[in-house]
């Protein structure tokens, strides 16, 4: 496939096409620092709060443990909440949102540009940062449990495979670009 979209495709690219490239990565290391350093102030500042609010009275490490599990659910919440209803009103009048779903398009219009895909406005930056909080969590992960303890079980989380398939379909989209 990437031999056919060297040979045939990236001759014929548009004039007014823009190819990923390695410098969206940017967004996804600045929106890294963001929400990383964003939960740290969002712990700090609610935890009092639901510490005096959790149920658990008599044992001290299991309410602070219950306390901090409520905490970072309550960021994710917030998060995925605010990601949702940004994403929906992105993408309602573009043609990758189905009637179904509350948008104005057809799924059988996803392909119709193929391989010069134009997506909506704010789509590489809206992407970019949810890969960035999703990086966030990874890197928040390696904090709280140690890289050294970290196991294979341990780091089968859902964003990974997320950040991971996506930097490396970047990162091969624009060395091709680049090299011809």
């Amino acid at each position: 496939m990437m031999y056919d979209f060297i040979e045939y495709y990236l001759p014929n690219k548009p004039a007014d096409y823009v190819m990923p490239s390695i410098n969206d990565f940017g967004i996804l290391v600045a929106s890294t620092v963001f929400f990383y350093f964003l939960e740290l102030q969002f712990a700090k500042l609610a935890y009092p709060m639901y510490y005096k609010a959790c149920k658990e009275k008599s044992d001290q490490e299991l309410r602070q443990m219950k306390t901090k599990k409520a905490v970072v659910t309550m960021f994710k919440f917030i998060y995925f909440l605010n990601a949702s209803i940004t994403g929906y009103l992105m993408l309602k009048e573009s043609y990758i949102l189905p009637p179904i779903l509350g948008g104005s398009d057809s799924f059988r219009n996803h392909l119709k540009d193929w391989p010069y895909i134009q997506v909506p406005v704010g789509y590489k930056f809206f992407f970019m940062t949810c890969a960035g909080q999703h990086t966030a969590g990874l890197i928040d992960i390696f904090r709280r449990i140690g890289i050294t303890k970290a196991s294979s079980s341990t780091l089968c989380i859902p964003q990974q495979p997320c950040t991971c398939s996506y930097s490396v379909i970047l990162v091969t989209c624009s060395l091709v670009h680049r090299c011809f």
